[in-house]
């Protein structure tokens, strides 16, 4: 063993120039695919961060919401202490903060209510049934549009100022005989719009059935936010904001203790709308925890959900890191890409140093096999040799790449990535396993010519000297046309499949990485094959130089080097390969810049389908008609306005059941909108949306003093859960429904149309004989089935009639229809 080491010192001492070279290359290896993974994790972290900071930083603060009845001091207690502790456990790592509200159920204003004119209460419809009468006979209806909710503020120090009177007192509980009386605070534009003074007591009436019907709040002080730009302040606006735009609501503040142990006290049926806000720091968030994170809050949502009343956590953060990385899912691949071709190139680079430097000992090596060393002996030095070098690139490789990678964010061509600053860096594992993989091949780069050489002799080893082989292995065998074969034929799978992306038989998207390692075997293959020519040119050019004409310029020392090259083009080959990978790997990344581009732009435009997306566009409950389409034509810069509506639907039929999805769209505005590329449909969207084109039906327009709308119907037999539905339209073409009673037949509105209901048997029938009947209903929709209420703006117009259960059961039966009016 001593011996071993001494000779391989010395052979080591020998060859040291050529051993450094392949040392300073090995490490520059290591280094090289370290430092691909860094610069690509260093571009995900920069991607990330600055998809965080497009968005805006309060949409990525978790909002969490709950209910609890009733609320006292014992459910109070149990709720808040499971939902933070488990809220802490699972997203504290990148949360930094969090702040709790509460608000109670809206109670009314307990006043006599003021009549007005029909048309000018913001909050009832125009087409209400009037409540009374003037002295011009014009109806008129009873408009009060304040309610009042009790709320408690985050506990969080200097969150208010009250600017006028002082805090309010905790009310233990009502006085003999009276009614409860709290005391509160209130903003002071609240304040001015209910016209509140300091002092003023206000009575609230709760909306639910309880045993004490009122409450009375004394307003003892008016405050100001103190930060009104506060992320805190995100749960009074959004989870406790209003959703109404016709209701005035006025939020009193009241300590905690008021609200559990003197309002939840006094309403036991009373329950309580909890808000949890969690500040989120992006800056903790890496590339790496994105996936976790979602998993994390996706988990955490399923499990409260299913514990917790009205339980809803709302955050753009796990939206946007699943935008991120459907965006990166498609970024990486032609990073990927070149990343193969990175290794590829550095992988045979070491393999061609490490071809020289057994080549310069082969002489060496069979001088000792001559002296009686054996082949494991020998083997076992260029073990060491191998392993020592290994060592260095995995050590020096991944700190290198790290200070390289950092370096080159200050350099001018690198310094919009992160404004002339160091790149962000990080040494994880996965650096370490390509640091790895790159020792791995260098001592299989290593070993293989070293086995090849320690089975040689002193005769094989001279005779490969004196003749060396023309063609390498791979070309005796014809290897490299098999390979370019093969390369060709994955090439033509991916000109007929279109992409690296497919879906397998689960729907879920993934990579095909044979596929998309195609460039990068194509630019190996197309080199070694033009390795086979390499041996011809040299042999003509070679005959080139030595006719009569070009001798005389070309001098002798060109014409001996183009002979040897020709005489041992196995040689050179190597060199040439590495010379045509390397300049390959950069025309592929100088001309894939335009591509990413292309790639980058078609994503934007594919999901968004046009220049401009407006999502989630919907009825307001209450809210009134609006016209979206004029709304939108009025913003600036805005030339065309397309409506599109998208919704999910299922038929069951029997114990089969489809679902289908619907998309409504108008083909004379759409393509005028929508983004096209010719490998969608070769001349446009327009030829392709005017086969569904048809002549819609505009209705039948209804009196603009029409407040009901009726029907004399005669069931063939009595339908108690079938409804007599019309489907309306008005002005801003909102459609909506009203129903106008059952088939019994009785009316939706019963006291203006009573149905005067005939029985053969009255003591024993439990339905009335068939007979003629006027049912109707007002105009105002209500709610009717899972739609919405909408606040129609007249001229209203009718568009059709029907029937319909809320079960689905519709069995068959009959109707007849005498006369459709209104009044």
């Amino acid at each position: 063993m001593r011996s071993t080491i001494q000779l391989m010192l010395k052979r080591t001492i020998a060859n040291w120039r050529l051993l450094s070279a392949v040392i300073i290359g090995s490490i520059l290896a290591g280094t090289i695919m370290s430092a691909t993974v860094v610069y690509f994790e260093s571009l995900r972290d920069i991607a990330l961060q600055k998809e965080l900071a497009d968005q805006n930083p309060a949409d990525l603060d978790i909002l969490i919401e709950a209910d609890q009845t009733p609320i006292n001091n014992e459910t109070h207690a149990e709720l808040t202490s499971s939902m933070e502790s488990l809220l802490l456990a699972r997203v504290g790592k990148f949360t930094t903060d969090y702040e709790r509200a509460m608000r109670s159920w809206t109670f009314f204003v307990d006043e006599p209510p003021e009549l007005v004119p029909l048309g000018e209460c913001p909050c009832r419809p125009t087409v209400a049934e009037p409540d009374s009468f003037d002295q011009n006979d014009e109806p008129l209806i009873e408009c009060d549009c304040r309610r009042i909710q009790c709320m408690t503020v985050p506990d969080k120090p200097h969150i208010i100022d009250i600017v006028a009177g002082r805090e309010p007192e905790i009310n233990a509980e009502p006085s003999a005989g009276s009614d409860l009386t709290v005391e509160a605070l209130l903003d002071e534009d609240t304040a001015e719009e209910f016209e509140l003074n300091i002092g003023d007591v206000i009575p609230a009436r709760p909306h639910w059935d309880e045993e004490r019907i009122n409450v009375n709040i004394r307003l003892t002080g008016l405050y100001q936010r103190a930060h009104p730009d506060a992320p805190e302040w995100r749960i009074l606006d959004q989870a406790f904001g209003s959703r109404s735009s016709t209701l005035q609501i006025a939020q009193f503040v009241l300590p905690q203790q008021t609200m559990l142990e003197v309002m939840g006290v006094y309403f036991p049926n009373m329950g309580a709308e909890y808000a949890w806000f969690l500040d989120v720091e992006p800056t903790s968030i890496h590339a790496t925890d994105t996936q976790l994170i979602r998993q994390t809050l996706e988990i955490t949502e399923n499990e409260l959900r299913s514990q917790v009343d009205g339980f809803v956590l709302d955050t753009e953060l796990d939206r946007t890191l699943l935008r991120y990385e459907i965006e990166l899912f498609f970024n990486r691949l032609p990073m990927f890409i070149v990343l193969i071709l990175i290794v590829l190139v550095v992988i045979y680079y070491t393999a061609t140093l490490a071809g020289l430097l057994i080549e310069a000992q082969s002489a060496d090596v069979a001088l000792l096999r001559g002296r009686g060393t054996t082949s494991r002996q020998l083997l076992l030095m260029f073990a060491v040799e191998t392993i020592i070098i290994a060592a260095f690139a995995i050590v020096c490789g991944p700190f290198l790449a790290t200070w390289g990678v950092s370096f080159l964010g200050t350099l001018p061509f690198f310094g919009e990535l992160n404004a002339g600053e160091a790149l962000p860096v990080n040494l994880t594992q996965n650096v370490y396993i390509m640091a790895a993989i790159g020792s791995v091949m260098i001592m299989i780069a290593l070993m293989i010519p070293a086995m090849r050489v320690t089975r040689q002799g002193v005769i094989a080893e001279r005779a490969g000297r004196a003749r060396p082989q023309r063609l390498a292995f791979i070309q005796r065998y014809y290897l490299d046309l098999g390979f370019l074969g093969v390369v060709l034929f994955l090439f033509w799978q991916l000109t007929r499949q279109g992409s690296f992306v497919a879906s397998d038989i689960f729907g879920e998207t993934t990579v095909n990485q044979v596929i998309l390692a195609v460039p990068a075997l194509f630019l190996v293959a197309a080199g070694v094959v033009l390795l086979r020519v390499f041996p011809l040119a040299m042999d003509l050019l070679g005959r080139l130089l030595t006719t009569d004409i070009v001798s005389r310029i070309v001098s002798p020392a060109v014409v001996l080097g183009i002979w040897q090259m020709a005489r041992n083009p196995a040689h050179y080959s190597r060199v040439s390969l590495l010379l045509i990978l390397t300049a390959g790997l950069g025309v592929f990344a100088a001309s894939f810049a335009a591509t990413l581009e292309r790639s980058a732009r078609d994503q934007v435009l594919y999901e968004t389908g046009g220049d401009i997306r407006v999502p989630g566009i919907s009825n307001r409950p209450g809210g009134r008609s609006f016209n979206v389409e004029e709304d939108l034509q009025d913003v600036k810069g805005v030339e065309e306005v397309a409506t599109i509506y998208r919704l999910r639907g299922s038929i069951t039929a029997g114990f089969n059941f489809d679902q289908f999805s619907v998309l409504a769209i108008d083909p004379d505005e759409i393509g005028e909108v929508a983004w096209h590329r010719r490998d969608f449909t070769r001349d446009g969207y327009e030829a392709e949306f005017q086969a569904i084109a048809f002549e819609s039906d505009e209705g039948i327009p209804l009196p603009e003093d029409a407040r009901f709308l009726t029907a004399r119907i005669k069931p063939l037999f009595p339908m108690p859960n079938v409804r007599f539905v019309a489907r309306l339209s008005d002005a801003n073409n909102r459609f909506y429904s009203v129903d106008l009673g059952v088939l019994l037949p009785e009316s939706r509105s019963r006291q203006r149309f009573p149905c005067a209901l005939e029985y053969a048997d009255p003591e024993n029938d439990e339905f009335p004989l068939p007979s003629w009947c006027r049912i109707g209903t007002s105009l105002q929709p209500a709610p009717f089935g899972r739609e919405r209420v909408l606040l129609p703006i007249g001229p209203l117009k009718l568009h059709s009639i029907g029937v319909s259960t809320f079960d689905g059961s519709l069995n068959s039966g009959a109707v007849d229809i005498d006369a459709i009016s209104t009044v």
